[in-house]
């Protein structure tokens, strides 16, 4: 007798290329603005998932306290929760839109924002590359007719049969994420668990070059304070570019730094907690509030062309 085990998985992968020289901004458009106002459900839902994936963070760094890094895709993992959310009812679906951060959507609004925030993401910047697929693959239960037309309608999944048993299907799997991450994720699964009913997958592409490239002459040696108070010398970027920035010169307070990609529409945002703040600290007292005041606090709109600072990085 099978046991009940869905796995959602994601994989998600972030590749800037950014160098050469500094003097000049990219060709892309340079993007100011949406093409088109945002409804209230897709706010709703931008908002949502902003405040799960601090939460993911938070809890990834609990289960993990020690580890140097913790690298995710958030939209990755909201993305294959979503598709599952789809094939949940009653309770276990109220539960999971509300760890989500949907509280208070019915599921048609979260399914079309969804939809309509897939269509704009990819469509935002040509300038930019990006690879978005989820995938659905199923061993021996028949799934219902609404929840393959829900997430095949709002979430493009690919909805495919595959024998569990067979180790094989592991490298189908793994194929398909490889495709889509252009080969820069060749493996996520291991194996795959002959008792689960089925996988739910999402995969997440994005290579996009700097708006403005850091110039590899530049870069010099320069002193980083580390948490213990120490400091080391590492190898440090620098340029006069008209960047957004967050409490710059504070140094009691989160600073912060936007450093756009192609043609602005998106961004690369790198903060750095107060001095003498504990990282796992700082993360856990993170919330969607927290991250909505960050962006109300960040200075002027980054116009792209014209340089009126410099900063180290």
């Amino acid at each position: 007798m099978r046991r009940f085990a869905i796995p959602a998985l994601s994989a998600g992968l972030i590749l800037a290329v950014g160098c050469g020289d500094i003097s000049g901004p990219s060709r892309a458009t340079l993007i100011t603005e949406l093409p088109r106002d945002l409804t209230v459900s897709e706010r709703a839902v931008i908002d949502g998932s902003n405040a799960f994936a601090l939460g993911l963070l938070t809890e990834l760094r609990t289960l993990a306290p020690d580890s140097p890094n913790t690298f995710i895709s958030p939209l990755s993992a909201s993305m294959a929760l979503g598709m599952t959310m789809n094939g949940a009812e009653g309770q276990t679906w109220t539960q999971m839109r509300d760890v989500l951060g949907f509280a208070g959507l019915e599921e048609p609004a979260i399914n079309e924002a969804y939809r309509s925030l897939i269509d704009l993401l990819l469509s935002l910047d040509g300038a930019v590359e990006i690879g978005l697929g989820n995938a659905i693959w199923v061993d021996e239960v028949e799934l219902l007719a609404g929840f393959v037309d829900r997430t095949e309608t709002y979430f493009d999944a690919e909805v495919d049969r595959l024998d569990f048993d067979d180790p094989a299907s592991a490298d189908v799997m793994n194929g398909w994420v490889d495709s889509v991450t252009h080969g820069r994720i060749p493996k996520l699964l291991d194996r795959v668990d002959p008792d689960a009913l089925l996988y739910l997958i999402n995969a997440i592409y994005f290579n996009g070059g700097w708006r403005h490239t850091f110039d590899a002459d530049r870069t010099a040696e320069a002193s980083f304070q580390r948490l213990d108070g120490t400091t080391v010398s590492v190898p440090m970027m620098a340029g006069e570019i008209g960047y957004r920035t967050l409490n710059a010169g504070n140094p009691g307070a989160v600073q912060g730094v936007e450093l756009p990609y192609a043609g602005g529409a998106f961004t690369a945002v790198v903060l750095l907690p107060p001095q003498a703040t504990p990282i796992d600290e700082w993360v856990a007292g993170l919330d969607g509030g927290t991250w909505a005041d960050w962006m109300d606090h960040f200075d002027s709109q980054f116009t792209g062309e014209d340089p009126d600072g410099e900063g180290l990085l």
